[in-house]
Formats: structure tokens, C-alpha cells, sequence
């Protein structure tokens, strides 16, 4: 009897701690990471005049942790090696961030949470981002270059391709003191190495414009694409947009 006595006491025991491990461990139960992005995709604007940067507007993106159902003391992100974190305070209600990129490329977004409990869950998303450039020169007979890096600095995925779109137009003679007649040009693009990837040439006769719409491929190299002014007396007015695309 004394014996059975003792076995039902170590089974006791026994079943008690092994409840304690248990407990502890619900305790620090796993939970979904629900966060939102706003985009996955965004372009970047670049406007310049007469070759002087004057806008510069990066992307934007946020992520919305507010349906995580833990109580979260950590959220944040990892990108390009970076690990940024956000302690949340018991009352703060909106688990939002922001992301901001300021170069082209494709980008592996890490988002993480921390519960209370130090439980972490992560989730990665991609994220595309081009770069759109506008460039306006007014009144001018020597079109300065327009340079463009289609290589992403943080040395990932290389654009899917560049469109160019290009409207050179001659202004009247009655808005333009400097002479009435007709110019004629062409278009360029040339890489670091000098050679002349893409032309044309064109006339635009007083009062006109003309535009050159095309698509380029070589994405491994530095551009410059240039207007070159070769015969007519009229300032003409340049205006450039090149985006440096990906696909999403």
C-alpha cells in the first residue's frame, strides 16, 4: 500500500511540473503578422531646369501593423542590410511606419513584429521602384545633355527598359524676338563609352514641335541623351522625360 502511496505522490509531481512547462509555453503562444503595405510599386520624380535639379520627390511607403492581435512592444523593418526598430508605448494606437527609398531598383522589404511576450514573426515583401525624369530647358540653342544611370546602386535586378519621350518645340516669332525660322536637329543617345546608341533628326518650323518617343534597352551602362542643334538661327525650348523602369 505504501508503495502505491508513493507512485500516485511522484505522478502528482510529476503531471504538476510538466503542466508548468505547459503553461509557459502558451504563455508565449505564436501570432500572425497581418501587416499591410500601401504599394508594393512607386517612381521617383526628378525635375530639373536649365539642368538645376529643383524637385526631388522619393517614394513613400507605409506599413500598417495595427490588426496583429498580440500586443506588440517592436515593429520595424529590414532593407538593404538596415535594421530599423519602433518601441510602441501602451497607448499609442496607430502601428503604422514609413519606408522611404531614394534610388531605383528592386528591393526585398523585410517587416517584423515583436509581441510582448518576445515572440517575432516576419514577413518579406518585394518592392519596385523607378525613377522618372523631367527636364525642361527654355530659350536655347545649346540644349545641354540630360544624364541618366540605369544601374540600381544597390547592385540588384537591372530595369527592364527605359522610355523616352522628348518634345522640342520653336517658339512663334511673335513670342520669340530672335528670328521665325525653321530648326533643324537631332536626337542622341550615347553611352559612357561614347557610342551613339539611338538617333534621329528632325525639323520643327517656327511656332511647332516635334516629339520623339522611344524605348531602350541597355540597362548596364551610364546615358546622355542630347539634343543637337544643327542648323536654324531660333532658340528652341527642350523638354525631356525619362523613366527607368521595372516590371512589378
Amino acid at each position: 500500500m505504501g508503495k502505491g502511496i508513493r507512485s500516485i505522490l511522484i505522478f502528482f509531481v510529476l503531471s504538476t511540473a510538466l503542466s508548468g512547462c505547459t503553461f509557459i509555453d502558451e504563455d508565449r503562444a505564436d501570432f500572425d503578422l497581418n501587416v499591410e503595405l500601401s504599394t508594393t510599386n512607386g517612381t521617383i520624380i526628378e525635375r530639373y531646369l536649365d539642368g538645376e535639379l529643383q524637385i526631388l520627390d522619393n517614394v513613400v511607403i507605409y506599413a500598417n501593423f495595427s490588426k496583429i492581435n498580440p500586443e506588440l512592444q517592436v515593429i520595424g523593418y529590414i532593407l538593404e542590410g538596415e535594421t530599423v526598430e519602433f518601441e510602441i508605448s501602451e497607448t499609442e494606437q496607430n502601428h503604422s511606419i514609413s519606408i522611404e527609398f531614394n534610388s531605383h531598383g528592386k528591393y526585398d522589404l523585410q517587416l517584423f513584429g515583436i509581441s510582448s511576450n518576445d515572440v517575432r514573426k516576419s514577413a518579406t515583401f518585394q518592392v519596385s521602384i523607378n525613377l522618372e525624369i523631367e527636364w525642361y530647358e527654355e530659350s536655347t540653342s545649346q540644349p545641354k545633355p540630360l544624364p541618366f544611370n540605369p544601374i540600381p546602386q544597390n547592385g540588384g535586378e537591372h530595369p527592364s527598359m527605359i522610355d523616352i519621350i522628348s518634345e522640342v518645340t520653336n517658339p512663334s516669332v511673335f513670342d520669340d524676338l530672335s528670328g521665325g525660322q525653321s530648326v533643324q536637329f537631332s536626337w542622341t543617345i550615347t553611352d559612357e563609352l561614347g557610342d551613339t546608341c539611338q538617333e534621329t533628326s528632325a525639323e520643327v518650323e517656327d511656332g511647332e514641335s516635334e516629339i520623339w518617343e522611344t524605348i531602350y534597352f541597355n540597362t548596364y551602362l551610364e546615358h546622355e541623351l542630347g539634343v543637337v542643334y544643327d542648323e536654324g538661327q531660333d532658340l528652341i525650348n527642350v523638354n525631356h522625360t525619362v523613366t527607368i523602369g521595372y516590371e512589378s
